[in-house]
C-alpha cells in the first residue's frame, strides 16, 4: 500500500467516524423531541381492534403513474398529492373501507394522521406552527367534518415529522367507506410521506372472548440500531392453556426498499421473538403495507401495495408466546438499517377472569290501554310510542375461566321513562318462574345483588344463569328521543381479578307523533296535508330535519296522524316541531285557519295541530249577480209573429250558481234586478243563466266578457285576489244561429185599414207602443227604425206589416203595440178594433148648412173636400168650438166598430180659412138676393 493510498484510506475512515458520531442513537434521543407511548384507550371487554388507512402521496414525478414500485422507497421518487374524492374543495384525499362484522358494535374509534413538514425543495401545505393540526373526515357521500387533533407531536430537525390523533367515536358507527382529506403535508420532493389510519374497537359478546384491549399513542424514532420497547401492563392471563393475543400498529416512514427492521414480543424466557406474516416479512416488517393478519386490505382508493410511508396492520400472535399468569407484556420496535416512526400500538390479550355476558332487551310492549302491541326491534333498538309500557328483560351469565363473586346488577332508569312500581322480578337458572322482589329503587336506580355466578366448564359457553325483568312507562316528553337504558353487572374474580364489569344497552326509539285536528263545518273539504318535522330553538325559525340523502322528513297525513320513527338525535337547545303545508295548494285552502303545533293536553295524548274553518268576519266571500236586458233586436226577422199581449209582470230569467262544498242555488231575476250572496266560503263559483227566455246572455266581470257561464274565484287574501265579485248578465235580443226556431223575442205587427163608403183618399197610419222603463217610467212612443213607424193607407193599400219588432220593453214586460191615424179624412168617422190594430173609416154625407135671408130664403153654404186633423197621441186642449168625432189616441178599451163619442177635434187653421171664404161667399149671395128683391 502506498503512502498516498494510506492517506486516502485514513481520510475515509475519519469521515466515517464523524458520520457515525453524528447519527448515533444518543444524538437521536437528544435532538428529536419524541413522545413516549401512553394509553389513550383501555378496556376489558369481549371485543377486538381493527385498523385500516391510506396514503395521501404517490410517486408521480411527471403526473404519470410509476410502474413497479412495490418494493421501492419514497426516497426514490418525487412525491405528489393523491386527490380522488371528486370534491373540488379538497387538495388531497383518499379512502378506506371498514367492514364491521354482523352483531358487533363500535365501542371506540380513533383517527391518526401524520406527515413530514420540512424538506428542501418541498412545498408545505396547511401547517401553522403552534396550532393543533386538523384533518377532514366523512362517511360515504356525506359532508366533510373538520376534526381537530386531541394530541400531536412534532419532531425537531431533519424533516420535522409530526403525528396526531383524534377521537372519532361519534363519527364511526357502521360499515362503509370513510374518507380523509387535507392534512398538513409536504409535496413536490423526494423522501416525503403523508398518510392516515383509522383504529376501531369492536364489541360483540357472542363472537369474542373477554380480553384486555388497549390503544397506545406515541411518537418515537427507530434507527441506527435504536430500539423502542413498549410495555402493556395491568393483565392477568389464564393460569394454563394457550394465551391468545393480537397486536396492531401504525408506523410512519417504513420503506419497502430498506430491510432489517422488525417487530418482536418478549416470551417467558425474557427473549424477544421476531414476528412475521405474509404481508410483513421478519427482516422487513415495516414495508409500507396495510394488512390484517397478513392479508392486504384492498378495498381502498387508491389501492397501492406499497403505500410509500405508512404501515397500518394487525396480526395474531403465535399461540404460547405470551406466558400463562403474565401480568404484563413487552413489545419491541427495532431495525438494523431503516429509519421509521412508531405512533400507534394496539394490544388485545385473553384474561383469566370471569367473563360476564349481559344481554338486555325488550320482551313485551303494551299501549296506554294495556293492549299488547307487536314488537318492532332490530339490532339498534325497538320502536315505541309515548305512553307505552316497556317490559325489559336482562339475562346474565359467566362464560369465563373463573367464578364471579360479589356480583351486583344495577340499572339507572333514564329520566324519559318512569319505573312502574312492583314490576321487578328475578329468575335463577332452574327456577320455574320469575319471583317478584321488593322495589330496591334509590334515586331512580335499580340494584339487585346476584352473588356468585359459576364459571363455565373449560371455558365453554353456557345458558343464561340469571334473569331480571322490570317495566317502565315512556313519558310524553320523550317523543322523538332515543332512550338508552343500560344494565350493568360488576363483580370480582374468585382468583383475584378485581373490578370486572359488563354492560349492555337497550335502546328504544320513541316515535314522534302529531295528530291533525279539524274543527268546523263538516261540509268543508279537508285538504290533503303534508307535515314537515323540524328542529328549532326557542323563538327560532324551524329548520327541516333531513335524512341521510338530504331529503326533508315529511309525512302525508293519513287518518289524521303523522308518525316519525328513528328521529335523528338533536343537539342541546333544540326541540322538535312540526309545520304543515297543503300537499296540493288550492283556492279552497282559504277556508281554513291553519294552526301551529300544540303540546299534549287533557284531550290529546300527543302533540296536535288544529285547523279551523273560517267563520264570522273571516268568511267574507261575496258574489253579486246583476241582470241587464237589451230588448231591441239587432236584425229584422221575416217570420210572422203573434200580436203582443199585455202582461202584468215582467219576464223572469232563471239562474244557477254552483260553488264549493255542494253550494247550489237556483233563483230568478227580472231585468234591472240583482241577487247578492254574502258570507260565502272562498273558492270558485260558476254563474249560469239556465232560462234566458230566448235571449242570448253575455256574462261579464270587469272587462272580461264571455258567452259561456262565468266562473269567478273568491280569495281570502288581497295579494291572492278579491273576496268579492260581481257578475253582470246582459241578455241581448240576438237570434241564436244554431236554433232552427225563430227568435221568440221578435214579433211582427200587422195594421189593417177598412173603408166604408167614400172615395178612400190617402191617409197616414202610424204604429205606436206603450211600455215601461226599468225604473218604472212610462214609455209611450211612435215606433221608429221599422218603416219609420208609419204607412199610407188608401183604396189600394189597406194593410201593412211591421216586421222584426222588440217583443219586450226594457223591464221585460211585453210592449203594447197599436195603430193611430193622426188625420182622419174629411167626412169620415174613424173607429178602432179592440186590439187597436184595425182602423175603420166610415164615410158620412155632409149636411149643407143654410143661411136665412131677409126674404126668408134658406141659402146653402158652399163646402170643400177637407180632412179632419187629429193631434198627436199626447194630451191636448180644445182650440175651437167646432169638433169632429174621432178616436182618442189614449183609449184603452173599445168594443169592435164602436163609434167614438168623445169631444170634437178643434178646426185647424187651413180648415178655418176655407170656412171663412165660404161664409163670405154666402154673405155676398144673400146680399145680392136682397138687392134684387128690393128693386123688384
Amino acid at each position: 500500500m502506498t503512502l498516498k493510498n494510506i492517506k486516502k484510506n485514513l481520510a475515509l475512515i475519519l469521515a466515517f467516524c464523524v458520520l457515525l458520531v453524528a447519527f448515533s442513537p444518543i444524538e437521536v434521543k437528544a435532538a428529536y423531541n419524541t413522545m413516549e407511548f401512553h394509553e389513550i384507550y383501555k378496556a376489558n371487554l369481549n371485543g377486538t381492534i381493527m385498523i385500516t388507512g391510506n396514503t395521501f402521496l404517490e410517486p408521480k414525478p411527471d403526473n404519470k403513474p410509476v410502474a413497479g414500485f412495490d418494493n421501492k422507497s419514497n426516497n426514490d421518487y418525487k412525491m405528489v398529492r393523491v386527490d380522488v374524492d371528486y370534491d373540488s374543495t379538497t387538495k388531497v384525499s383518499s379512502s378506506a373501507h371498514l367492514e364491521i362484522p354482523d352483531g358487533a358494535k363500535v365501542a371506540a374509534a380513533y383517527l391518526v394522521w401524520g406527515a413530514a413538514t420540512k424538506k428542501y425543495g418541498a412545498e408545505l401545505e396547511g401547517f401553522i406552527e403552534g396550532e393543533y393540526p386538523t384533518i377532514k373526515f366523512k362517511y360515504e357521500t356525506g359532508q366533510y367534518e373538520t376534526i381537530k387533533a386531541k394530541s400531536y407531536n412534532q419532531l425537531k430537525g431533519l424533516k420535522e415529522d409530526y403525528t396526531a390523533y383524534a377521537d372519532v367515536s361519534d363519527y364511526v358507527k357502521k360499515s362503509g367507506t370513510y374518507w380523509a382529506a387535507d392534512i398538513t403535508h409536504l409535496k413536490g420532493a423526494k423522501d416525503l410521506y403523508a398518510a392516515w389510519s383509522l383504529i376501531v374497537v369492536l364489541e360483540n359478546k357472542k363472537a369474542f372472548t373477554l380480553k384486555s384491549l388497549s390503544i397506545n399513542f406515541g411518537h418515537q424514532i427507530v434507527g441506527a440500531k435504536k430500539t423502542v420497547d413498549v410495555k402493556i401492563g395491568d393483565l392477568q392471563t389464564p393460569p394454563n392453556g394457550d394465551v391468545n393475543a393480537k397486536i396492531g400498529m401504525v408506523v410512519w416512514e417504513g420503506d419497502a426498499g430498506f430491510k432489517d427492521d422488525y417487530f418482536a414480543v418478549k416470551n417467558d424466557k425474557g427473549e424477544f421473538v421476531k414476528l412475521s406474516s405474509d404481508a410483513s416479512p421478519e427482516d422487513n416488517f415495516f414495508n409500507s403495507r396495510i394488512s390484517d393478519n397478513g392479508q392486504l386490505l384492498e378495498n381502498r382508493n387508491p389501492n397501492y401495495v406499497n403505500n410509500m410511508g405508512i404501515d397500518a396492520k394487525t396480526m395474531d400472535l403465535p399461540p404460547g408466546i405470551i406466558p400463562n399468569g403474565a401480568e404484563s407484556v413487552t413489545y419491541q420496535f427495532g431495525t438494523d438499517g431503516d429509519w421509521y416512526y412508531p405512533t400507534i400500538l394496539t394490544s388485545e390479550i385473553d384474561l383469566y377472569a370471569p367473563d360476564i355476558t349481559i344481554e338486555k332487551k325488550v320482551v313485551k310492549l303494551t299501549d296506554t290501554n294495556s293492549n299488547e302491541k307487536a314488537l318492532s326491534c332490530d339490532d339498534l333498538g325497538c320502536d315505541v310510542d309515548a305512553g307505552d309500557i316497556v317490559e325489559y328483560e336482562i339475562q346474565i351469565k359467566n362464560d369465563g375461566l373463573d367464578n364471579a363473586i360479589e356480583t351486583i346488577f344495577t340499572d339507572q332508569i333514564p329520566e324519559d321513562i318512569e319505573y312502574i312500581a312492583n314490576s321487578l322480578s328475578v329468575k335463577r337458572s332452574g327456577d320455574s318462574d320469575f319471583v317478584t322482589l321488593d322495589d330496591p329503587i334509590v334515586e331512580n336506580q335499580i340494584t339487585v345483588p346476584i352473588g356468585i355466578l359459576e364459571a363455565a366448564n373449560d371455558g365453554d359457553t353456557q345458558d343464561w344463569q340469571y334473569a331480571i325483568r322490570f317495566k317502565a312507562k315512556v313519558k310524553p316528553e320523550a317523543q322523538g328521543k332515543k332512550i338508552i337504558n343500560t344494565g350493568r353487572v360488576s363483580c370480582n374474580g374468585a382468583s383475584g381479578a378485581q373490578n370486572l364489569t359488563a354492560e349492555d344497552d337497550c335502546a328504544i326509539f320513541v316515535s314522534f307523533i302529531v295528530d291533525k285536528v279539524w274543527s268546523g263545518d263538516e261540509n268543508v273539504t279537508r285538504p290533503d296535508i303534508t307535515f314537515t318535522l323540524n328542529k328549532t330553538v326557542v323563538n327560532g325559525n324551524p329548520e327541516p330535519l333531513q335524512d341521510g340523502r338530504g331529503n326533508n322528513l315529511t309525512k302525508d297525513i293519513s287518518k289524521d296522524r303523522a308518525k316519525w320513527t328513528r328521529v335523528p338525535e338533536l343537539t342541546d337547545g333544540y326541540s322538535l316541531v312540526v309545520t304543515e303545508n297543503t300537499k296540493q295548494p288550492n283556492v279552497l285552502d282559504d277556508n281554513w285557519n291553519f294552526g301551529s303545533m300544540k303540546n299534549p293536553d287533557d284531550s290529546h295524548a300527543f302533540p296536535y295541530i288544529e285547523n279551523t274553518v273560517v267563520t264570522g268576519a273571516e268568511k267574507n266571500g261575496k258574489l253579486t249577480i246583476k241582470k241587464v236586458l237589451e230588448n231591441e233586436p239587432t236584425n229584422n226577422s221575416e217570420e210572422n209573429g203573434a200580436n203582443a199581449i199585455l202582461r202584468s209582470a215582467p219576464l223572469e230569467f232563471t239562474f244557477k250558481v254552483e260553488g264549493p262544498y255542494n253550494f247550489n242555488e237556483t233563483f230568478k231575476l227580472t231585468a234591472g234586478s240583482e241577487k247578492v250572496f254574502e258570507n260565502l266560503y272562498f273558492g270558485e263559483y260558476t254563474v249560469t243563466e239556465v232560462e234566458a227566455n230566448g235571449y242570448t246572455p253575455t256574462y261579464s266581470v270587469g272587462t272580461d266578457d264571455s258567452t259561456k257561464p262565468m266562473t269567478v274565484t273568491l280569495r281570502r287574501k288581497p295579494e291572492d285576489g278579491q273576496s268579492e265579485a260581481t257578475v253582470t248578465v246582459t241578455n241581448r235580443n240576438v237570434p241564436n244561429p244554431d236554433d232552427p226556431n225563430p227568435n221568440p223575442n221578435v214579433i211582427d205587427v200587422t195594421v189593417n185599414k177598412i173603408w166604408v163608403g167614400g172615395s178612400m183618399p190617402d191617409t197616414v197610419i202610424q204604429l205606436w207602443r206603450e211600455g215601461q222603463e226599468i225604473d218604472g217610467t212610462e214609455i209611450k212612443e211612435q215606433v221608429k227604425m221599422v218603416d219609420e213607424g208609419q204607412f199610407i193607407a188608401n183604396g189600394e193599400t189597406t194593410s201593412h206589416t211591421f216586421a222584426g219588432l222588440a217583443k219586450h220593453d226594457p223591464s221585460g214586460r211585453p210592449f203594447v203595440y197599436y195603430a193611430l191615424e193622426p188625420n182622419v179624412p174629411m167626412n169620415y168617422v174613424a173607429t178602432y178594433s179592440s186590439d187597436r190594430l184595425t182602423i175603420t173609416n166610415t164615410f158620412e154625407e155632409p149636411e149643407v148648412p143654410t143661411t136665412t135671408t131677409e126674404s126668408g130664403l134658406n141659402v146653402p153654404t158652399t163646402t170643400t173636400n177637407q180632412t179632419q186633423p187629429i193631434p198627436s197621441a199626447t194630451s191636448y186642449q180644445p182650440q175651437s168650438s167646432i169638433y169632429y168625432r174621432v178616436p182618442q189616441a189614449s183609449i184603452e178599451n173599445q168594443e169592435d166598430s164602436e163609434v167614438y163619442k168623445g169631444p170634437a177635434i178643434p178646426v185647424t187653421g187651413e180648415t178655418r180659412e176655407a170656412l171663412r171664404i165660404t161664409t163670405f161667399a154666402l154673405l155676398l149671395l144673400a146680399a145680392a138676393l136682397l138687392c134684387i128683391r128690393k128693386n123688384s
